[in-house]
């Protein structure tokens, strides 16, 4: 007997942004693609908790009904286009999963480990595992076929090349322990940059091999492999993400209170055309994992070097002690300059407060100016302003 789910439950695995952006890429794809109906029905496979709601899809097209197909209509992906815009445009269908929390999850006093980096290294492995078999990885860990078994010596060798790591595969827990942070951190980069999405999948029968997948895209299964990290790292209060753009996108910054996150990621989108920013270049060297106290003076400084020329119009759009004191400690500490005179004895959260200030005010000053050209008001050139 075969259950037929005619009242499927809308609700979204995938974060509702990032559906909405593939389900979009995938409507602007030419007409004609023989491919098309089955892109959209692996996505809503992949995107939907219930899998009910592919099938839905699918029985709404001409082409699914026994009736129209013996009567001879020809195959079109007109209707399903108009279904995946309805579906984009109603809010009752684009809502999040919410997985049942149980007892013992509800009373425990806390779901984080003390360790939060072995857990995550065991979990972000079960994490590749889980995307090899969605397909996830074609280059360096293709599906693992009856007709073409999956050789894992050259697996080792592939991530040998790329990574300078000799690390087996598969791992057992004790060896993805004894790997370090550091080899982990560089594996979580690698297979960022060898994501791809399957658009298709064709089911293998023999030996009950299993699906095989086509149609990757690198854009969207990078997109997908962030998501599915960075969700990773927060749940384990690991203090890094994956970036999202620029070139920080794929790899690992330090993390810091989401409206601060916004600022920085902000900054580095609109300044990305110019890869000699110095703004740019002071978010990323500030947010490297790998950031030192002399990075971040350094970050800091160049930051102090953007406002520089502005001080002129600070003293408008702000008041003139605000400037003077911001000002104050790029000269007084040990920031921009080394003197005996100047202070030193201050921990890295003075250096914290400094950066997200100065780049506060750096963005405030963009704002400020966008916002005057755009009323053709007489806002002064910075590059004639002297400094003070």
């Amino acid at each position: 007997m075969v259950l037929l789910m005619n009242d499927p439950v809308y609700a979204l695995l995938w974060p509702r942004s990032l559906f909405v952006w593939e389900a979009t890429r995938i409507l602007e794809l030419p007409a004609g693609d023989d491919e098309w109906v089955s892109k959209v029905s692996h996505l809503l496979l992949e995107a939907y908790e219930d899998e009910g709601v592919a099938s839905a899809f699918l029985a709404a097209l001409p082409t699914n009904n026994a009736f129209l197909r013996q009567a001879g209509v020809p195959q079109s992906d007109a209707l399903a286009r108009v279904w995946l815009t309805e579906l984009l445009n109603d809010e009752s269908r684009l809502g999040p999963y919410k997985a049942p929390v149980y007892w013992a999850e509800r009373n425990a006093n806390s779901l984080a480990s003390d360790q939060p980096y072995e857990t995550f290294a065991q979990d972000f492995f079960e994490l590749v595992d889980k995307l090899q078999e969605a397909g996830y990885f074609p280059k360096v860990l293709a599906k693992d076929c009856v007709d073409d078994p999956l050789d894992l010596d050259d697996v080792r060798k592939t991530i040998r090349r790329a990574t300078k790591l000799d690390v087996p595969w598969h791992m057992t827990g004790e060896e993805i322990l004894a790997l370090g942070d550091g080899a982990v951190y560089s594996l979580v980069e690698y297979f960022h940059d060898q994501a791809q999405r399957p658009r298709t999948a064709t089911y293998h029968s023999y030996g009950k091999c299993g699906l095989h997948y086509q149609n990757w895209n690198s854009q969207s299964g990078q997109s997908v492999y962030r998501w599915r990290v960075n969700t990773l790292l927060e749940s384990h209060r690991v203090p890094l993400r994956l970036g999202t753009s620029g070139e920080e996108q794929g790899r690992l910054i330090r993390v810091f209170d989401s409206p601060l996150n916004d600022l920085a990621t902000q900054q580095i989108a609109q300044r990305a055309d110019d890869p000699e920013d110095e703004v740019a270049h002071a978010v990323r060297m500030y947010r490297a994992r790998s950031a030192t106290v002399v990075d971040k003076r350094a970050a800091i400084a160049l930051l102090y070097g953007e406002l520089e020329p502005k001080r002129t119009s600070m003293k408008k759009k702000v008041s003139s002690a605000d400037e003077s004191d911001l000002f104050r400690i790029a000269n007084q500490f040990t920031i921009r300059h080394r003197d005996k005179a100047q202070k030193s004895d201050f921990g890295e959260e003075f250096l914290d407060w400094t950066f997200w200030t100065c780049l506060a005010t750096a963005n405030l000053m963009d704002e400020i100016a966008v916002r005057n050209i755009a009323a053709n008001s007489d806002y002064p050139s910075e590059s004639c302003e002297s400094a003070v």
